[in-house]
């Protein structure tokens, strides 16, 4: 999954928060593992921080629920 793809999904999400009319509904899960995980480390953040900073956001919105494999 490419930066690209993170950020389609985090959008698409992030649309579904705008509009009143959906329904509240479990989180999505994100499970990131090998280079799409690195896009959310924190030494690139200065680099991702418009795609971390939105992913957050869902998150603190319990609209995502981003994990990251440990292999």
């Amino acid at each position: 999954m490419s930066e690209e793809d993170i950020s389609l999904v985090l959008n698409a999400v992030e649309e579904k928060l705008a509009d009143p009319t959906v329904e509240p509904a479990p989180p999505i899960v994100m499970m990131l593992h090998g280079p799409e995980a690195r896009h959310f480390l924190r030494s690139n953040y200065t680099k991702n921080q418009s795609l971390v900073d939105l992913g957050a956001k869902l998150a603190g919105y319990g609209l995502i629920d981003v994990k990251i494999c440990e292999t």
